[in-house]
């Protein structure tokens, strides 16, 4: 073989053995379908959202009023939400509008229907009390306000709290769990929420997955391997459906939800709908039983999850 054909042969190779390697690179990349740990931030007691756990054994619990059953795994999952291609000049004033007063219009969809039950959730309302329990940082300071036993032990399984404290009413974030337990909430709770360390929250009532800020009768907590996060619900038992809120005003929902938050309780086809600081159910469809089944549906509309998406930045 002439010394052209063997450098010949020898470059041939050299770029066979790049191809290959490159095409491992990529391979090796890909999105696995699942959020990755820096999409899953530090979320509230809902949410086993720790940046190094996943629905662990001392994931954050939910109080979840009136929950009865479990979620049901065996349900056939969602394939992953479309990701729709959002108008670069972003939502209208009068789409805008419609998402905060509950009047977005009904579109029809091509997207399968899909089963699911529901329980509720919301942010508590405490006064400081001088002589209560302190809540902590990450870092283990003490942020300022204090709450006693029960409150702070609600405050852990529920995940988001307002306390009025010196005069100003600020809400706080469950952050993730500390090295020690700092209270023994065994009298009120199964699930252990004794470590639980909080922060300031970004939102008015509290922060959800991603730091997306909870909107109230917009967000649900869900399972995202059912359910992606980010994704816009359509539940059409919701719709046409008068109910009041926690001050006081009557609206008509259109039906329209938030895949906002998580948690270690919410598994498969079961979702957690945020109520604000209410305290009892305004939904008829919440049943929180398991058996009780209602059909939704995954919006592709790209307004209509451009919209929704604005409400919880």
């Amino acid at each position: 073989m002439s010394q052209f054909n063997i450098v010949l042969s020898l470059l041939s190779l050299a770029l066979l053995s790049c191809g290959r390697l490159e095409s491992k690179s990529t391979n090796g990349s890909e999105n696995s379908g699942r959020p990755s740990q820096t999409d899953v931030a530090p979320s509230n007691a809902r949410g086993a959202a720790l940046p190094d756990e996943s629905h662990g054994p001392d994931s954050q619990g939910t109080s979840k009023a009136g929950a009865t059953g479990a979620g049901s795994p065996s349900a056939n999952p969602l394939p992953p939400a479309p990701t729709p291609s959002v108008p670069s000049a972003g939502p209208t004033p009068d789409l805008q509008d419609a998402a905060y007063t509950f009047t977005l219009p009904q579109r029809a969809f091509n997207t399968k229907s899909n089963a699911l039950w529901a329980t509720y959730y919301h942010t508590l309302k405490f006064n400081h009390s001088e002589d209560g329990i302190d809540l902590l940082a990450m870092d283990g300071s003490a942020l300022g306000p204090k709450l006693t036993k029960a409150q702070w032990c609600k405050a852990a399984m529920e995940g988001s709290v307002q306390i009025s404290f010196d005069g100003v009413l600020r809400t706080y974030n469950y952050a993730g769990s500390g090295s020690t337990v700092q209270v023994d909430c065994s009298d009120y709770y199964d699930h252990p929420v004794g470590r639980s360390r909080f922060r300031l929250a970004r939102g008015e009532f509290g922060d959800g997955i991603r730091n997306y800020a909870l909107s109230p009768y917009r967000t649900v907590a869900v399972d995202p391997d059912f359910i992606p996060y980010g994704s816009v619900l359509f539940i059409p038992a919701a719709r046409g459906l008068s109910f009041q809120m926690f001050d006081g005003r009557t609206r008509t929902h259109d039906g329209y939800f938030f895949a906002g938050d998580t948690g270690g309780l919410i598994i498969g086809n079961h979702i957690d709908v945020f109520i604000g600081t209410s305290l009892t159910n305004p939904f008829s469809w919440i049943t929180s039983k398991a058996q009780s089944k209602i059909e939704f549906q995954i919006v592709p509309d790209p307004d209509i999850n451009a919209v929704l998406l604005s409400m919880h930045q």
